[in-house]
């Protein structure tokens, strides 16, 4: 078996990629001189440093030492192994429990908040999970040319492959997972072996965790498994998807050379097809969308109700936070056009494909637009000045302000409600609000600096950041950053006025 490399792995920051839609704001208080910056240094550099690993708001630290890799987590440094995989690592950043895969000599073996688990002579890439309590832990594993899963430490039974990581149910209390014996797939359910099939997919459970589903094909017929019930064959398959409620279940299939999409058990309408992976629920699971081809044009049906025929279908639709509203980007005669409550709004000559984005309260719609060789903020209507780029739009969570990066030749800069603010050489992440709403924070760069900026005021500059800025229960913001062969979390919280 040869060792792998192990990767130094720092939080990479690039310029902004534009018109990917990403959260983002300004300052909307005059707030200036009322910030504090705290440094708390966390951990010096060892000289045989390999790599830092971020995480949310925490990081670990791998290194060398006669011969062996370590991994030091929260001032604690675990066991050393041969080799620790990486890109293996499982975090979870509420409980801070940390899984990883180490190598040790021809063996892996999985390290579980430090403890060093059964060595085995295979364990399955991307197999590693954690339950959504972190309680519970599940990985694939070979041994004798046969492949198991272990589940809580406990070995399961042997398969000749398992087909992927095994997902646990969003209470923890479930797990399933796909599995091949004797050139049949099937699906072991808390244990259970499911029906067998030539091939399976898309295991998901519900929001509930009270349903499971899974397609499953046999020939060239498909399947719909759903809690033990397995549905009639179908000609064709094009996804299913359950609601964010977890009570209702849709599907897309074809029979008899129609297609339909299938509704918990209400009557099908048939069309000429059905877009693959375009059914959407609204976030109160009341309402539902997806795409469909009829007479040779694609149109978007909400509720069982057609919208207007368009040349191509240009993004899924899109629910409003509230449900009550539905948007998406299509074309029509030669140009793009934005569709709000299945009417055209208007006409350009092309629309930022992931620039759509409503306010928190509904009431508001933000999206980007070309022009020639420039792009415009289209706001409730209104179109702002021209920009080379446009990025990182946002609405603060009262929805009364609206802000977006946007950059004019060599220089980036944020434009709050239509108005410029401060221009940098790079903006290097998207700028967030505070809790509050009332202050805002994003990361810039000069030379090979780089520094937080929140409210208009910068930071101190450092060599490199760890992880990004996160906003902090006070209001506040943090970030870890390197400076000096330091490790320091940076601190910003709203100085209180004192009477």
């Amino acid at each position: 078996m040869k060792k792998c490399q192990f990767r130094i792995l720092y939080m990479t920051f690039i310029t902004l990629l534009f018109l990917q839609l990403t959260p983002c704001c300004w300052a909307t208080s005059d707030s200036a001189g009322k910030n504090v910056f705290a440094e708390t240094k966390l951990a010096s550099l060892p000289e045989n440093l390999l790599g830092i690993i971020p995480f949310t708001k925490d990081f670990a630290i791998v290194s060398s030492k006669n011969g062996q890799q370590y991994l030091s987590f929260n001032d604690k440094e675990w066991p050393g192994c041969d080799v620790i995989v990486p890109e293996s690592f499982v975090f979870d950043s509420k409980t801070k429990h940390l899984l990883y895969i180490a190598q040790q000599g021809e063996q892996l073996l999985v390290v579980n908040n430090g403890k060093a688990g059964k060595a085995y002579s295979g364990i399955g890439e991307g197999t590693l999970s954690l339950s959504p309590d972190s309680k519970r832990v599940a990985y694939a594993v070979s041994k004798d040319n046969k492949w198991m899963l272990v589940i809580d430490g406990k070995e399961g039974q042997v398969y000749d492959l398992i087909g992927g990581a095994a997902i646990f149910s969003p209470d923890s209390k479930h797990i399933a997972y796909p599995a091949q014996q004797d050139e049949k797939w099937f699906a072991i359910i808390d244990g259970k072996e499911g029906p067998k099939f030539d091939g399976i997919g898309g295991l998901m459970y519900s929001s509930d965790s009270n349903q499971v589903a899974y397609m499953g094909i046999i020939g060239e017929k498909y399947y719909i498994i759903k809690n033990d019930l397995v549905s009639e064959g179908y000609d064709g398959f094009g996804g299913m998807r359950f609601s964010p409620d977890g009570k209702r279940f849709a599907y897309i299939a074809m029979k008899e050379e129609q297609w339909s999409c299938f509704v918990d058990n209400e009557p099908a309408m048939a069309y000429e097809r059905v877009t693959e992976g375009s059914v959407v629920f609204s976030p109160d699971s009341n309402h539902l969308a997806y795409v469909i081809l009829k007479n040779n044009k694609l149109c978007v049906v909400v509720d069982n109700v057609i919208g207007p025929e368009m040349d191509a279908i240009g993004t899924a639709p899109m629910f409003s936070p509230n449900s009550e509203h539905v948007v998406y980007i299509a074309k029509k005669d030669g140009k793009q056009v934005l569709v709000y409550d299945q009417k055209i709004v208007d006409f350009y000559e092309g629309i930022g494909g992931n620039s759509i984005l409503f306010s928190p309260d509904s009431k508001r719609i933000v999206y980007v637009v070309k022009k020639g060789n420039k792009w415009q903020v289209i706001l409730d209507g209104q179109a702002s000045k021209e920009y080379d780029q446009i990025g990182g739009m946002a609405f603060s969570p009262d929805s009364k302000n609206m802000v977006h990066i946007a950059s004019t030749g060599d220089k980036s800069f944020i434009v709050l409600n239509g108005s410029e603010k401060v221009k940098y050489e790079k903006i290097l992440s998207s700028p967030i609000f505070s809790e509050d709403g009332q202050h805002v924070a994003f990361l810039a760069g000069e030379g090979n600096k780089s520094f937080l900026v929140i409210d208009g005021n910068e930071g101190t500059k450092y060599e490199k950041m760890v992880c990004g800025i996160t906003t902090t229960e006070d209001n506040g913001f943090e970030a870890v950053a390197i400076r000096e062969k330091n490790i320091y979390r940076i601190n910003w919280k709203p100085q209180v006025n004192n009477p």
